[in-house]
């Protein structure tokens, strides 16, 4: 399956409730995957503090590399 995988690092803005001021999260990591089966088309992310996501980095990618698709 095609997969695109996304790995950013910075200062979170987002992630509030709408209509609400954006709190400004630094040091934060992004880990983001794109995957399209024959079926349909599936996103998976893990963000936080860049510490905590490099934690689970790892996991996360053998996670991704463990989607087949479905057999019918």
């Amino acid at each position: 399956m095609n997969t695109t995988i996304a790995d950013l690092t910075g200062t979170f803005t987002g992630g509030g409730m709408p209509m609400s001021r954006p709190v400004e999260k630094p040091q934060f990591r992004l880990l983001a995957a794109i995957v399209e089966s024959p079926a349909d088309v599936y996103y998976f992310k893990r963000v936080g503090p860049r510490t905590t996501v490099e934690f689970w980095a790892e996991s996360f990618g053998r996670f991704i590399g463990t989607l087949r698709p479905a057999s019918r």
